[in-house]
């Protein structure tokens, strides 16, 4: 009995350590939970290794085998996918936001679909990349209404089921945890509040406009410094003059010359090992990110292709509409948390500039049209370099 109890202390200064400190990468810590005879729902916090912090809404701890799970009630099925969990925001204030949401869903018309930011797990006990999960409002054959979670991660899919009840036990439950553990739920806060108090971490994906030699991989093309262009140090290039204007932090920057959106390049060679898409999971941990692209595509010729917003294949993206589209796509649902803003080139063809002018609006994504860009050679010269951040910093960025 005293080991047992000695083990309970050891348990409880431990769980208090890592209220006090910020919780670490990996632990997930359950702060909410409730059940039905077929299935278990949780609520925790989790950090993950890119430094993500979040509540998040476990829908997918099956209890029983999967042929017994259909009922009025909860039930779940699953390809390969062990937990489904939707996110609900990086502080306890943004979860209960989030939760107020989906329990609006159950007065919504039958057939309702609604997008949710969602993690998944499948090989690992960790979460995947973020995504989104189509939300359904349903009728119930017994009456009243459910909400069906349609998961996608990879190749894998999944759906999970929750009923207006459960979604108020965890709410209920989380608000208990709250007043009982009130410094655990104080991590979330801190983060935000770091992020509000400055030191945002921009990062780049871009051509050889905002390359430089020695801060780019090694393995990539640079164009500066060049000796065709007096832009020859690092503190005269646009993103640097930016980030020292707002006090902000390079996070990554991935640049490469010559380097095209969509896959299509040069002489119609094929750039899709390298174009934009291929380099999305390259930006590490940002809070902002700066897409400048679009160049090569027009200098190359490179063909527009129709405005697809949905299922592209590599085909499709070897023309710049639809790369252009998969690109943001991609980009918003890798990094949630962070603002993403297209930077448009001067001069280029009217296509591009139109094609870039609706993809952007599409995706709500702020697009800053560049204009009056002193170049030598093609690339911007010191000149143009400040000009390109006096333009972002007139938009407000």
């Amino acid at each position: 009995m005293k080991k047992m109890m000695m083990t309970i202390a050891f348990a409880l200064v431990t769980l208090g350590a890592f209220a006090q400190k910020e919780q670490p990468i990996g632990l997930r810590m359950e702060v909410a939970e409730a059940e039905t005879d077929h299935a278990e729902y949780s609520i925790f916090t989790y950090r993950d290794e890119d430094d993500n912090f979040g509540y998040y809404l476990s829908l997918a701890k099956v209890t029983h085998i999967l042929g017994l799970l259909r009922d009025d009630i909860t039930d779940a099925a699953f390809d390969a996918i062990k937990e489904t969990c939707i996110c609900l925001g990086a502080t306890y204030d943004e979860a209960n936001a989030t939760l107020d949401t989906i329990l609006d869903l159950f007065d919504k018309d039958v057939d309702t679909r609604t997008e949710l930011k969602s993690r998944a797990v499948t090989g690992s006990d960790r979460l995947g990349h973020f995504t989104t999960s189509t939300c359904i409002v349903q009728k119930k054959a017994l009456g009243g209404k459910r909400l069906q979670f349609v998961f996608t991660q990879g190749k894998h899919q999944a759906e999970a089921f929750v009923t207006k009840t459960i979604i108020k036990e965890l709410r209920t439950s989380l608000k208990i945890d709250k007043k009982l553990h009130p410094k655990q739920h104080r991590v979330g806060m801190a983060a935000a509040a770091a992020s509000a108090a400055g030191g945002m971490k921009v990062s780049i994906l871009g051509d050889s406009y905002s390359t430089f030699q020695g801060v780019i991989p090694a393995n990539y093309s640079s164009f500066y410094p060049n000796d065709r262009n007096d832009c020859t140090e690092v503190n005269q290039t646009w993103w640097d003059l930016y980030i020292k204007a707002k006090g902000y932090v390079l996070e990554k920057n991935d640049s490469w010359g010559g380097t095209t959106i969509c896959g299509t390049g040069y002489g119609g060679m094929d750039f899709s090992r390298n174009n934009f898409i291929s380099r999305v999971d390259s930006l590490g941990n940002p809070d902002i990110i700066f897409v400048f692209g679009g160049t090569n595509d027009a200098w190359a010729n490179a063909p527009m292709g129709e405005y697809q917003y949905a299922e592209w294949t590599k085909e499709d993206c070897r023309n710049f509409r639809p790369a252009l589209a998969c690109l943001l796509d991609m980009l918003q649902k890798r990094y949630p948390k962070a603002k993403l803003c297209s930077i448009l080139n001067s001069e280029l063809r009217e296509p591009v500039n139109e094609s870039m002018r609706e993809v952007c609006k599409h995706y709500n994504v702020q697009l800053i049209e560049l204009h009056d860009i002193e170049k030598q050679n093609g690339h911007p010269s010191i000149k143009g370099m400040k000009s390109i951040c006096d333009q972002l910093l007139e938009a407000g960025l």
